[in-house]
């Protein structure tokens, strides 16, 4: 609420109203659930038995990983969409364990930062990184092609295109997207607001 110094901004208080206990306890039990069956349905997945895009069961399981790293660390969607492989770390200082995942924090513009998170962080890192990895793959892939193709056309769309696979290729939060040729995308803000109403 009161995040400005002086002025109509000191008097600002917050609008987005708290999920009940009951609600939100019944949300996580969920969500714990659908991530303890996660590993099981990726074997399916990387064994050729499941597609290897995102089907409907493997969006529920990163929608899942999203709305978990929201609740256990706070971070708002667009910070949430940052997240990159290998964005977890673990420190031991003055005898106590510390869980960190790194992200890009826009709100304020201080760039590069790290949210504490509980050790379970880590094994939502781990199944996100699963989940991303044939997306990933794909952007790889789309992106050599891009950077081969010096054919003349339009070089400013070219670029941008590049440019945004770059930016893209190593994110955890991928989807299909219609709006991109190669049609894999870091999920943006509208897009959350969309599924997390959903899950």
């Amino acid at each position: 609420g009161g995040t400005g110094a002086s002025g109509a901004q000191a008097r600002q208080v917050g609008k987005t109203p708290l999920i009940p206990a009951g609600v939100a306890q019944t949300l996580f039990v969920f969500a714990e659930c659908l991530l303890k069956g996660a590993d099981a349905l990726l074997d399916q997945r990387d064994a050729g038995r499941k597609s290897r895009g995102i089907n409907a069961k493997l969006r529920l399981i990163r929608d899942t990983c999203f709305y978990l790293l929201g609740v256990l660390t706070g971070m708002r969607s667009d910070e949430l969409s940052s997240i990159e492989t290998g964005a977890g770390r673990t420190q031991v200082k003055d005898g106590f364990t510390y869980h960190w995942i790194r992200s890009v924090e826009h709100k304020t513009g201080k760039g590069q930062v790290e949210y504490l998170m509980p050790s379970m962080g880590h094994e939502i890192l781990r199944i996100l990184e699963r989940v991303s990895k044939p997306l990933r793959q794909r952007l790889l892939k789309e992106l050599a092609t891009l950077e081969a193709d010096t054919r003349e056309q339009d070089q400013k769309i070219r670029l941008q295109r590049i440019a945004a696979y770059r930016a893209d290729m190593r994110r955890l939060f991928l989807g299909r997207s219609g709006r991109c040729e190669g049609g894999v995308r870091s999920i943006s803000g509208i897009t959350w607001y969309a599924q997390m109403r959903e899950f």
